[in-house]
């Protein structure tokens, strides 16, 4: 997170644990959520 980078369920909620996840450059991650959630 201090370079930028995020880490999320599918949901947009922060997660460690295993599962699904997407890890992006925190610039475009709110727009892969949305195309990952059907928006």
């Amino acid at each position: 997170e201090e370079a930028g980078g995020r880490l999320t369920d599918f949901k947009g909620k922060r997660t460690y644990a295993g599962g699904n996840a997407l890890a992006s450059n925190g610039l475009l991650h709110d727009v892969i959520l949305e195309k990952l959630n059907g928006a």
